[in-house]
């Protein structure tokens, strides 16, 4: 009862519908129901901007993660090719060293050998002629043409053999004839010697060889006025100490200009071709 009359006072001093309280306990009923969603929208922004911020430091993390792999990656581009250069400099200085190496052993190969050559050079035996003279040079006679050989090297000759030596009077201008023998002393070639005759260090040897022509009475004047010459010639064959086939070749001139008549022609004059050595 109570209750109704305050109720029919309220509305008499307010007006019917009018009910502050109702209404603000109702609206007071309305926010307190409310009030939960409105916190979750309230916290919900807050919530998307603090995932929206770790997402960001995660993004940013990565890409310094992949900037760093990037400068890694990078830095191993660099030391690979640096390595690749210092193998490939290695290389190259190892074949150079390599083929220093190659020279500098066929040049002490080299240097052996030449050693070894002019030590056997040295010692090796040498002959030639010493001296030639031609005898018995009267018209109507064979002339007969002496000449010494020697050996002039340290060591034997061995297997020394005179193969060929000739005298003969002819016209200095016959070059074919000249040409001729000059040819044949220096193209004869033995295989191997029959005779063992060792011509040791400063050793001699004496070849005579006579003209199978006699001297004719044109030969003759032609020796007083030069016109003619006589020749000598012959080749020396021997094995020096270190197992090489040696030779020696000479051809010489001479006339009586500077004699008198039927002495011998002792100055004989190597001629300009025909004299030859290995």
């Amino acid at each position: 009862m109570e209750n109704g009359e305050r109720c029919r006072e309220h509305d008499a001093a307010y007006g019917a519908g009018e009910w502050p309280l109702s209404r603000q306990s109702e609206n007071a009923a309305l926010i307190a129901v409310n009030e939960p969603s409105k916190a979750y929208e309230d916290k919900q922004p807050r919530k998307d901007a603090e995932d929206t911020g770790e997402d960001r430091v995660i993004a940013r993390q990565g890409a310094k993660a992949t900037e760093r792999q990037a400068d890694y990656a990078e830095i191993s581009l660099w030391v690979g090719g640096l390595a690749a250069i210092a193998t490939a400099w290695a290389a190259i200085e190892a074949g150079k060293a390599a083929r220093a190496s190659a020279a500098a052993a066929t040049e002490a190969v080299r240097s052996n050998e030449i050693a070894q050559d002019i030590g056997n050079t040295q010692l090796r035996a040498y002959i030639s002629i010493e001296s030639a003279c031609v005898n018995n040079f009267v018209q109507g006679q064979n002339p007969i043409s002496d000449c010494k050989i020697k050996n002039f090297g340290q060591t034997p000759a061995y297997k020394y053999s005179a193969v060929m030596s000739g005298i003969f009077v002819l016209e200095r201008y016959a070059q074919h004839v000249i040409d001729y023998y000059i040819n044949m002393i220096e193209r004869i070639v033995t295989v191997g010697h029959e005779n063992n005759y060792i011509l040791g260090p400063g050793g001699e040897m004496f070849t005579r060889v006579k003209d199978v022509c006699l001297i004719s009475e044109a030969e003759w004047g032609g020796l007083d006025t030069g016109e003619f010459n006589i020749y000598v010639f012959g080749r020396v064959q021997y094995v020096d100490a270190f197992n090489k086939n040696r030779f020696m070749t000479y051809f010489m001139h001479g006339d009586r200009r500077h004699t008198h008549s039927n002495e011998p022609i002792c100055q004989m004059h190597l001629y300009e071709r025909g004299n030859n050595a290995n």
